[in-house]
């Protein structure tokens, strides 16, 4: 079923998927999607930079936004970025989002939550203010958002920088600014009294881990691990373990690193065969498991330029596998509590509205996509904290292509930059 602004050329738009799994197109229309939640009743929610919140029921897109966040700045890489249901939605009805707002002055990103009564918002209130954009900055917003199973909130704040600094005038490792860290409050905006620097003189209480660029992604396996997925700059892409005072060493360092002081990634990929920004991430851990027994509990990240869903399983968290290609600069992914697989396009070259819905589900070995769980064989080289070594790109490299760029200019614009039609990395 297809719905929204007409139809979409079927074989522009479908993935290609595992022996006995289906994909299906649901919706198209979007402007500029950026981030996705399933709500426990199985309906779901889709965000709009331009800070739309967009509903679907049973698969249907509903015709008019639900909520619309006023004096949002979604110039540059600013916008409404991160979505995330409350664990108790069905009994609160509350929604979170990470967006920038203009306040008059200047901008800054803002946590905000929803009530949600059937299907209206009847209430948005601020949760928590970081401090204003540094000016002329427009990208590293970050947009991880997430409640973790203690119940305290979990927030990717991006470090809020255009260029790579040095280590020593990088926001990722101030330790007195919010700007480049994961931040732990509770639900109410305060500060929990268990924060790693609560009692820290010169360090802002909130911050629970820190030394990272664009963190884009946090999630929770079912055993509570979290991992953080952080967008890279010309040379590696991260998924990285949380945990309190870990240090992720950018700007120092970019992918795997041999400094003791650094908490190394659990996996991490070069910027090879077209991958360039892991954007969309999600554990698989619905209230019915449809796919077969090896996806519980699986982590699945997708990268935005070379259009792959992979997956880390439980058992073998730094040896990824392929899952599904042929997306359209995809930029989120989201489980369904029928254990369907929902991933979000953006399509460039379709317009400021094109982005598109698309659905997996697992039907049984009876159809085939021709791709199966085989090994990766493509996006680069496999590290762990275990087997990595070696230190990152050199600072100030500038003869590397910033992939940030290409989802920069269709965040803030809608224009047509495709690294991976590009011949070369350079830009």
């Amino acid at each position: 079923m297809l719905i929204g602004a007409g139809l979409l050329p079927a074989a522009a738009f479908t993935a290609t998927v595992p022996e006995g799994f289906a994909d299906t197109t649901v919706a198209r229309g979007f402007e500029r999607p950026s981030a996705m939640t399933a709500l426990p009743d199985g309906r779901l929610l889709v965000l709009q930079a331009t800070g739309e919140v967009r509903l679907l029921k049973q698969d249907i897109l509903q015709p008019t936004p639900i909520h619309s966040v006023a004096n949002v700045d979604s110039t540059g890489e600013r916008g409404c970025l991160g979505l995330a249901a409350d664990p108790a939605f069905a009994s609160n009805g509350h929604v979170y989002l990470y967006c920038t707002v203009n306040n008059g002055s200047d901008s800054n990103n803002r946590v905000l939550r929803l009530t949600v009564q059937d299907d209206t918002v009847i209430a948005e209130t601020t949760i928590l203010d970081l401090p204003p954009v540094p000016a002329g900055v427009r990208g590293r917003m970050g947009g991880g958002l997430r409640v973790g199973p203690d119940g305290k909130f979990y927030i990717g704040a991006g470090s809020q920088e255009d260029e790579r600094p040095l280590a020593f005038a990088s926001n990722s490792l101030n330790l007195s600014n919010p700007f480049g860290k994961i931040l732990r409050i509770n639900l109410d905006g305060s500060t929990p009294n268990d924060n790693p620097y609560v009692n820290t003189a010169g360090v802002d209480a909130k911050i629970y881990a820190y030394g990272l660029r664009n963190p884009y992604g946090i999630n929770f396996s079912a055993e509570g691990q979290m991992l953080v997925s952080d967008m890279g700059a010309g040379s590696w892409e991260e998924i990285n373990p949380g945990a309190a005072r870990s240090n992720y060493g950018w700007s120092d360092v970019e992918g795997p690193s041999a400094n003791p002081a650094h908490t190394n990634p659990l996996y991490a990929y070069e910027h090879r065969n077209n991958a360039c920004a892991v954007t969309g991430t999600t554990f698989y851990n619905p209230g019915t498991h449809s796919f077969p027994p090896e996806y519980q509990d699986a982590y699945f990240y997708v990268d935005f330029c070379d259009g792959r869903i992979r997956m880390l399983p439980t058992n073998a968290r730094t040896r990824p596998e392929n899952f599904a290609a042929g997306l359209d600069s995809p930029i989120a992914l989201a489980v369904s509590p029928d254990g369907s697989l929902y991933y979000l396009n953006r399509h460039d070259g379709q317009g400021e509205a094109g982005g598109s819905l698309g659905k997996i589900s697992y039907l049984g070995s009876e159809l085939s996509g021709g791709l199966g769980s085989n090994p990766l064989d493509h996006a680069g080289t496999v590290t762990s904290k275990s087997t990595g070594s070696g230190g990152g790109c050199a600072i100030g490299d500038g003869r590397r292509f910033d992939p940030i760029w290409v989802l920069l200019l269709l965040l803030g614009t809608g224009g047509i930059v495709r690294r991976r039609r590009k011949a070369s990395r350079h830009p």
